[in-house]
């Protein structure tokens, strides 16, 4: 909607998140600092107030870390979309969110693709509260409600994607290892062969799912 209208930026904000007074006008004030960049994240802090979304994909060099301690900017590949300033040019050349991923890892591959275009970042000054229910990690093997079994489907198919697009073969690789593993640790939990199907399911429709990127100016 917002590059259809044609603005320049667009702030997403989860449904779970809790807004401070400030946190819009940091993201501005960020985003003026860094000049050229296609996301800017809030700091993500969790009710007690630490900080969940620390990436784990930082472009660790020098000149980066001395930008985030100078501008309070810390330049990543890839962020949630709990609260993110996007600029709409950006957009253009990455394309949108893949709505075939239906739920799970929709937002790590689109910044990441945002990210490719032109830098991303997390502003420390921007910061907001994610209300929703924190678990740790995310696993199947723990689940007992059925329905959310049949998610991790989409959750394993969706991270193979990611790594195949964007990770190098050997991420791949690992990543596939690490879900064949998840696959027969879960044959001891509850309704351990369901969930090993499901595992198997979700590997083997990674390695082959690619979804069409829509692009704003594409004709639907």
């Amino acid at each position: 909607y917002c590059v259809e209208k044609g603005y320049d930026y667009m702030w997403v904000v989860n449904d779970e998140a809790v807004i401070e007074t400030n946190t819009l006008h940091e993201l501005i004030t960020a985003a003026k600092s860094a000049h050229n960049f296609s996301f800017i994240s809030s700091k993500i802090e969790d009710s007690k107030g630490a900080f969940i979304n620390e990436p784990s994909g930082v472009r660790r060099k020098a000149a980066g870390l001395s930008f985030f301690a100078d501008q309070r900017l810390m330049p990543v590949n890839s962020a949630a979309l709990v609260s993110i300033l996007i600029h709409a040019k950006s957009i253009y050349t990455a394309g949108l969110p893949i709505k075939d991923f239906f739920n799970y890892g929709d937002d790590i591959d689109f910044t990441t693709r945002l990210a490719k275009t032109a830098p991303g970042f997390i502003a420390a000054n921007s910061t907001v509260m994610f209300a929703g229910e924190i678990t740790g990690e995310y696993s199947i093997v723990a689940e007992k409600d059925k329905h959310v079994m049949e998610l991790h489907f989409y959750n394993i198919r969706n991270n193979i994607y990611i790594s195949r697009k964007h990770k190098k073969s050997i991420n791949v690789i690992r990543d596939i290892f690490h879900y064949i593993r998840l696959s027969l640790v879960s044959l001891a939990s509850f309704r351990g062969l369901y969930k090993s199907r499901i595992c198997i399911r979700g590997i083997v429709a990674g390695l082959f799912f690619n979804p069409a990127i829509i692009y704003p100016n594409q004709r639907l």
